[in-house]
């Protein structure tokens, strides 16, 4: 049986094992239950296990947990500060139960004794199927922060907006007002306007009268000039016809004044 990682390759394993012996006992076994495309790599120190973490990725870490200047506790450290999301299954001849139960504590995934391998299949694939898991948890995660953020975003435009459109409310309804004090001003001054222009046929209508009256005032001037003047021209005539009178009176006194003279004289002259 060949057992594939999630993109379908043949999973890549890293061994941390100082002993070609063990390591060589592991990958038979690893054959034997999974099938021979496994890729198996095997680093025996602290140096090399950090570079093969750096550099490549792995499906899966099986880790001695005592080595030379090394020991599982180190190399978990290590997985969790560059791959963190790899599992680590310890492999060991030897590990006391409160080392194990700390291992597990601090992340491992399980631990397996060399002299009982049959529990490292089991393992494994409780191990890859827990990676998948969290992988998807993770995508998941993923997602819903993507998701989150973009929704923090809509939420940030919608309020931005929100705000925007309060402000436009507010301009708008300040433009109204000021449409609504403009309205009110066009109508009391049209109200000005419509007083002032009755105020104004008011006064027309009286200039109108006043006209007519003036109007029929000089009629009447005319009509009294017109007397005037021929009461004028009958007192003229009146006035020359006394002045004749007058003058005729006039003469007739000087004509019996001088006839009254000659008849006293002759009767006071001597007869003969």
């Amino acid at each position: 049986m060949t057992i594939v990682n999630e993109k379908g390759y043949p999973l890549r394993i890293l061994s941390l094992e100082d002993s070609p012996m063990d390591a060589e006992l592991i990958k038979e076994y690893l054959i034997e239950n999974f099938g021979s495309e496994i890729e198996f790599k095997v680093v025996a120190n602290e140096a090399d296990f950090i570079s093969a973490i750096s550099l490549d990725k792995y499906d899966l870490i099986l880790a001695d947990f005592i080595l030379p200047g090394f020991n599982g506790f180190a190399a978990l450290a290590h997985t969790k500060s560059i791959c963190p999301s790899t599992p680590f299954l310890c492999v060991s001849g030897f590990i006391g139960e409160e080392a194990a139960v700390e291992l597990l504590k601090q992340g491992a995934t399980d631990y397996i004794l060399k002299g009982g391998l049959g529990r490292l299949k089991y393992s494994m694939e409780r191990a890859l199927k827990e990676s998948k898991e969290n992988e998807e948890k993770e995508k998941r995660a993923a997602e819903l922060i993507i998701a989150n953020k973009e929704l923090v975003f809509q939420n940030d435009e919608k309020d931005k907006r929100a705000a925007e459109l309060v402000i436009a409310n507010k301009e708008l309804v300040f433009q109204n007002k000021e449409k609504e004090k403009r309205a009110s001003e066009l109508i009391v001054a049209n109200k000005e306007l419509a007083f002032q222009n009755k105020e104004k046929d008011k006064r027309a209508a009286e200039l109108a009268i006043a006209d007519k009256e003036l109007v029929f005032q000089t009629g009447e001037k005319a009509d009294r000039a017109t007397e005037l003047i021929l009461i004028i021209k009958e007192l003229a005539l009146k006035n020359e016809e006394i002045s004749r009178i007058k003058y005729n009176n006039f003469l007739t006194e000087i004509h019996n004044g001088n006839y009254l003279a000659n008849e006293k004289k002759r009767l006071e002259a001597p007869r003969k």
